[in-house]
């Protein structure tokens, strides 16, 4: 990919999903971007919401060098400048970040929580209904619960391609509200989902039924 790109209109319906998946943790969002627009959808939620005076760093699983290739390709787009993960109000990562990475991120104060930075990770797969093609699949499942603002009860999700520890981190990360990481969950079909840094993650460790 050359350039990226994200169109107006795109670019609104982004923006109106990732508030309401963030007032209302643990819901799912399924977006499809138009054709006006050049980009995966991870990069979508990040472009929508930075501009010229947000510092951001892309972090992933991958290459180096695909980190320094999708950096450029999102300042260009945004005018946006990069920045270590430490110094970020915004990381986008492909792939569940290591913990080094995850744990330098910046929190915020409790009299300081806008400080705190803000996390897209992407996923294969994000769902809240526990529908495995097999005992194997369900296996690359992570479960958590989530309990708080914007939730009657308690909200389940069911995430591929991110470990148990990562959440358990996470919700360490998150124990002294307000201070702590708003983070964005974005699967390979489009779907969004949100956990608000005044969010209570657990992991689920009883084994979920296949239905």
């Amino acid at each position: 990919m050359n350039f990226v790109s994200l169109s107006t209109v795109d670019s609104n319906d982004v923006f109106r999903a990732m508030l309401q998946t963030l007032s209302q943790p643990g819901t799912i969002e399924s977006l499809t971007l138009s054709s006006k627009s050049q980009c995966p959808t991870q990069v979508a939620l990040l472009l929508s919401l930075i501009d010229v005076e947000t510092k951001f760093s892309v972090v992933s699983s991958v290459s180096e060098e695909d980190n320094e290739q999708w950096t450029t390709l999102i300042h260009a787009a945004s005018g946006a400048p990069s920045a270590s993960e430490s110094q970020s109000e915004w990381v986008l990562s492909f792939g569940e970040p290591n913990i080094d990475i995850l744990e330098s991120i910046p929190r915020g104060t409790p009299h300081r929580p806008e400080m705190g930075c803000r996390l897209i990770v992407s996923c294969s797969e994000v769902r809240s209904t526990p529908r495995f093609e097999s005992t194997e699949a369900e296996k690359n499942f992570t479960t958590i619960s989530l309990r708080g603002p914007g939730i009657e009860t308690e909200n389940i999700l069911h995430v591929s391609g991110i470990s148990q520890r990562f959440f358990e981190v996470l919700h360490d990360m998150n124990s002294s509200f307000p201070a702590g990481i708003d983070v964005w969950l974005c699967d390979q079909f489009g779907n969004v989902s949100a956990i608000s840094r005044s969010t209570e993650v657990n992991v689920v460790t009883t084994r979920v039924g296949v239905e």
